[in-house]
C-alpha cells in the first residue's frame, strides 16, 4: 500500500545522535541505524501520536533486541519516559499520515520547480510554473501594486497645514477682497477645518470661495439692503451707548467686539 513506508532523511545515518547511541551501547553506528529503522516501522504501524501507552522500556529493548536501547534514545532526546508509557518525540513531524503527506507534497513541488528551472535555462519562456510558484508570484505582485499605489497617494496629496490668521490676512490683502480673516479662521476652527463632510485640502481655495460669495452678496439688491440695514443698526447702537455713557462698541464680523472710539472707551 502507498502508506506502508516511513520517512528517513539522507543524513540520518550520519547524525551525531546515531554516533552518540553507538558509543553508549558499544555497537556499530550502522547497527544502531538498522535497529532504529525497525523500531520506527513498529511505531508507525502501532501508534497514532507517538505515545506508547503501557509499553515499558524493557519491552522496547526486547523489540530492538539491544539491552539499554531505550535509555540511549532518551539520552539523545529522541525518546522520553513517563510513569505509564514510552513517548517517541516529534513523532507527528516524521511519522503518521500527515507527515507522509507533507513529504510527498514537498517532493512533488521540488520536482515541478526543477522542471521549470530546466525549461527556463534553455530559453523556453512559455513554460508553465507549478501552482505553488504561481500563487506566490501573484501574491508578491499584488503587494507591490498596493505599495506603489500608496506611495503615489502620499506624493499626490501633501499634508494639510492650518493657516494662521496673519497668513489668511496676507492672502486677502494680496487678493484685494473683503473677506474677514478672523471670521474665516474662527469658522473653520469651529468645524475642524472641513468643507462639508470632507477635510479641507486647500485653504486658499476656501478664501476664494468666500470672496466670490461676498461679491455675489454685494451684487444682489437684497444683499446690499441687508448690509445697509446692518450698518444703520450698528450706528444707532453706538449713538445710544454714547448718550448713555457706556463704552461704545460695534459688532464686527464674527464673535469679536471692538471699541468704536478709543476716547469713549477710556
Amino acid at each position: 500500500m502507498a502508506g506502508d513506508w516511513i520517512k528517513i532523511e539522507h543524513t540520518t545515518p550520519e547524525k551525531p545522535e546515531v554516533f552518540a547511541m553507538a558509543e553508549i551501547l558499544g555497537i556499530d553506528p550502522d547497527h544502531v541505524m538498522g535497529v532504529l529503522v525497525r523500531l520506527w516501522v513498529w511505531a508507525d504501524q502501532q501508534l497514532t501520536n507517538g505515545n506508547a501507552v503501557g509499553v515499558t522500556k524493557t519491552a522496547i529493548d526486547r523489540k530492538a533486541n539491544v539491552t539499554g536501547f531505550t535509555d540511549a534514545l532518551v539520552s539523545v532526546g529522541w525518546c522520553s519516559m513517563n510513569d505509564a508509557s514510552v513517548v517517541f518525540n516529534n513523532f507527528d513531524y516524521h511519522n503518521g499520515k500527515s507527515a507522509k503527506e507533507r513529504a510527498v507534497t514537498n517532493r512533488r513541488v521540488a520536482r515541478h520547480r526543477a522542471k521549470v528551472t530546466e525549461k527556463s535555462s534553455i530559453g523556453n519562456d512559455d513554460c508553465n510554473a507549478d501552482t505553488v510558484t504561481n500563487t506566490v508570484t501573484r501574491e508578491e505582485k499584488r503587494r507591490e501594486d498596493i505599495k506603489e499605489k500608496n506611495n503615489k497617494k502620499k506624493k499626490a496629496s501633501p499634508r494639510f497645514v492650518k493657516p494662521t490668521v496673519d497668513q489668511v490676512a496676507a492672502y486677502c490683502r494680496e487678493r484685494g477682497n473683503n473677506v474677514n480673516p478672523q471670521q474665516f479662521a474662527d469658522h473653520y476652527t469651529a468645524n475642524g477645518w472641513r468643507v462639508g463632510k470632507n477635510p479641507m485640502k486647500d485653504w486658499k481655495a476656501a478664501v476664494r470661495t468666500w470672496e466670490r460669495s461676498h461679491e455675489t452678496r454685494q451684487s444682489s439688491p437684497v444683499g446690499r439692503r441687508a448690509d445697509i440695514a446692518e450698518k444703520i443698526d450698528r450706528d444707532a447702537e453706538a449713538a445710544a451707548a454714547t448718550v448713555l455713557g457706556f463704552p461704545a462698541v460695534r459688532q464686527v464680523e464674527g464673535d469679536l467686539c471692538e471699541p468704536l472710539d478709543p476716547a469713549v472707551s477710556d
